[in-house]
């Protein structure tokens, strides 16, 4: 249709296979997948994964061991400037993961779709005047890791991984 970026093709290990794709325009964006039971013969219909801010630009990446998938947001805050006339926001970023059958955030329950930002985890609360943007996750002995670029409109970008320890994120350069 014009308006659909980013498609990002899932396998599950039960043959599900899931195709996620942010819809809308650049500046304003959020997440939807179809998923297929029978190797893309059919598929269901369309379903919204994220309700998030206006006026922001979501980029995700996705990664999966067969079970879980798990998934990363850099996305912009509308409410949070950079710079002064800064209007568009920082970017922070933000996990959550599927775990075959809801998704959630670790320590939580289950969530309803449509996701809201209080649905997932701010991993990374991007500092004032600085923009952050997610370059890659992983999953290392099933936990999640996020490699992103912080200050990436300093001539010097510094880049920086997020590691989940099971009980909590660590952020080093």
């Amino acid at each position: 249709t014009g308006d659909i970026t980013y498609t990002n093709v899932m396998k599950l290990d039960s043959g599900r296979v899931y195709v996620f794709y942010r819809r809308g325009s650049s500046s304003d964006g959020d997440q939807y997948f179809i998923y297929s039971d029978d190797n893309g013969d059919t598929w269901s219909s369309e379903q919204q994964l994220t309700s998030w801010f206006s006026n922001t630009n979501p980029y995700q990446q996705f990664t999966t061991n067969g079970e879980e998938i798990h998934v990363s947001f850099s996305t912009s805050n509308g409410s949070k400037s950079v710079g002064s006339g800064g209007n568009d926001g920082r970017y922070d970023l933000y996990h959550v993961f599927y775990n075959g059958s809801c998704w959630k955030k670790f320590g939580s329950g289950c969530k309803s779709l449509p996701l809201s930002p209080s649905d997932t985890e701010l991993v990374y609360d991007t500092p004032d005047n600085q923009y952050s943007w997610n370059w890659d996750t992983s999953l290392e002995n099933g936990k999640p890791r996020m490699v992103f670029a912080d200050k990436i409109l300093s001539e010097n970008h510094i880049y920086k991984q997020a590691r989940w320890d099971g009980s909590s994120w660590s952020v080093e350069t």
